[in-house]
């Protein structure tokens, strides 16, 4: 029966430091991408909710009209619409606006994070590495130095 060569050996030894690393990238990613959409979607809602639940307090028509005419109140409430449809518009692209710089930042932050969680993961896993190998070699001077007196 033929015997295992070493280089079978060490895919298996590179697999076990791999799967560590891929775990700490993973358990990583996941946690900070949990806390982003979190916060990026609390952010939203309550920005979201003030504005707009923000009162239009700009009404013409409840001032005292300029003159008698029914044509003036005509015109008052005309500029009041327009306004309230122009303040609602500026207020849906404004979250639409803060949507998308959220969604960009989320982004950004991820890919950063992502290699972040490379380097940290190499990092934390170069002792455990360091330890296999000391250990790797300790047992094969030991097994060295116990075969020489058996052997003589």
């Amino acid at each position: 029966m033929p015997k295992p060569s070493s280089s079978k050996k060490s895919p298996k030894k590179l697999d076990l430091f791999r799967d560590l690393k891929r775990r700490f990238i993973l358990s990583s990613v996941v946690s900070s991408s949990l806390v982003l959409i979190l916060a990026f979607t609390s952010i939203y809602f309550l920005i979201a909710n003030y504005i707009k639940n923000r009162p239009t307090d700009f009404s013409f028509s409840a001032s005292p009209p300029i003159s008698t005419e029914p044509e003036s109140n005509n015109f008052n409430r005309n500029i009041d619409d327009f306004l309230k449809v122009k303040v609602h518009e500026d207020r849906e692209a404004s979250l639409s606006a803060l949507l998308e710089t959220l969604v960009i930042t989320g982004l950004g932050l991820e890919v950063a994070l992502i290699f972040f969680a490379f380097y940290q993961a190499e990092k934390s896993v170069q002792p455990v590495r360091d330890a296999y190998e000391a250990q790797k070699n300790f047992i094969a001077n030991a097994s060295h130095e116990i075969k020489t007196p058996l052997a003589v």
